[in-house]
């Protein structure tokens, strides 16, 4: 018999593929918007693919994919449905359902969310954008809402970048040459509204002919948005494990734990989703020294318990389900990552001892061993 969680999971992946067929016969919201058929989503797709875009399949009501292991995914479009774990057949086995939406991996790709409600504000912050990178010839947008999405190809020194600068409803995000990332870019948003570009879709650019967009000028595109939508600016785009900041600096494990506290009443009680949940995703990798699918399993079930707590955000808790693998994952590559700078270097590994010795308490006792060795040459590197 498959756990709670699990049944939750799977109760919510069932949920998503109905809600997917009610929305597919629902009237178009503008004279622009219309639903693809499926043979016409799997063609955008294939073009898609062929242009070197990373097509994953996703669901319109999370936007995410409903499989795990995403970031892994490679689309082909002879078998274009990845099987879903999380949803069974009479018989207990995994079935294949439909993603009607379609999502793209930021690997190899630069993707700019404009994600501001305020319409002079989010002109603002794209005019400010553009005036330093230029303009994209892929831009996203959605009835009834003022924010876009711009696409450009990495350029020199961008990789590895994900960055969100301020809080709903008004924030700024680059995901850059990203491969635990993903947007959607085809289907209908959780709002019933069908997304839309103001020229050529993605299937109708290849990756390599993007404007190349280097670090220098993401960085100031970046600010200069940000400074133009009035959004205080607390960090740049950061490449890797480079930034120890923020819930980083905990100097002991009591100050980890509070720190856990404080981050988890903020995500139950729904205060905060994406920070929170980063926030929750770094502590558990760097300072518990979970792995990612420890540190997934956790995101997913307190999400599964915000949800519940809070019936208007579940859609949005559900979305941070569907990620809790790829932000798991994210996290815990950068804690296993020293950075360049050696001041930072040091209070890493120091960090990083004490994880393995609140991890080393957890195991049992014939693989304490390995672990308190690893710890003593994580010493030793100090």
């Amino acid at each position: 018999m498959r756990s709670e969680p699990a049944m939750k999971s799977q109760k919510a992946a069932s949920a998503c593929l109905q809600w997917s067929h009610e929305r597919a016969h629902v009237p178009p919201m503008t004279s622009g918007a219309r639903i693809t058929d499926w043979r016409e989503t799997l063609d955008i797709r294939a073009r898609m693919h062929a242009g070197g875009w990373r097509v994953v399949p996703v669901c319109e009501r999370t936007k995410g994919p409903l499989f795990a292991d995403w970031p892994r995914f490679r689309y082909d479009p002879a078998d274009p449905e990845p099987p879903t774990p999380r949803t069974f057949n009479a018989k207990g086995e995994p079935t294949r359902a439909k993603h009607r939406g379609t999502g793209a991996i930021t690997s190899g790709v630069v993707a700019v969310d404009i994600d501001i409600d305020d319409a002079d504000r989010a002109h603002a912050a794209r005019v400010a954008f553009e005036h330093v990178a230029g303009g994209s010839p892929v831009v996203r947008w959605r009835p009834g809402a003022a924010r876009v999405m711009l696409f450009f190809a990495p350029g020199e020194g961008v990789a590895d970048i994900s960055a969100s600068i301020g809080a709903d409803p008004a924030k700024v995000e680059i995901f850059a040459d990203h491969a635990g990332r993903q947007v959607m870019v085809h289907g209908r948003h959780p709002s019933g509204a069908v997304l839309q570009y103001e020229g050529d879709g993605p299937e109708s650019w290849p990756l390599a002919e993007l404007p190349h967009l280097d670090r220098r000028t993401l960085n100031a595109a970046f600010g200069a948005a940000l400074e133009a939508a009035a959004i205080p600016r607390d960090g740049g785009a950061s490449r890797g494990g480079a930034s120890l900041g923020g819930v980083r600096r905990q100097p002991n494990a009591d100050a980890a734990t509070a720190a856990l506290g404080v981050e988890l009443r903020r995500l139950l009680g729904g205060e905060s989703m994406h920070r929170a949940s980063n926030a929750l995703a770094d502590l558990l990798a760097f300072h518990i020294g979970l792995d990612a699918e420890q540190a997934a399993r956790i995101l997913a079930a307190v999400a599964i318990a915000a949800a519940d707590l809070n019936p208007p955000m579940a859609e949005r808790f559900a979305q941070m389900e569907a990620k809790a693998f790829g932000r798991a994952r994210w996290y815990a590559r950068i804690a296993e990552t020293p950075p360049d700078d050696p001041d930072k270097a040091r209070f890493w590994v120091s960090a990083r001892v004490a994880a393995f010795k609140r991890a080393w308490r957890l195991l049992p006792p014939e693989e304490q061993a390995a672990f308190l060795d690893a710890a003593l040459t994580m010493r030793g590197a100090a």
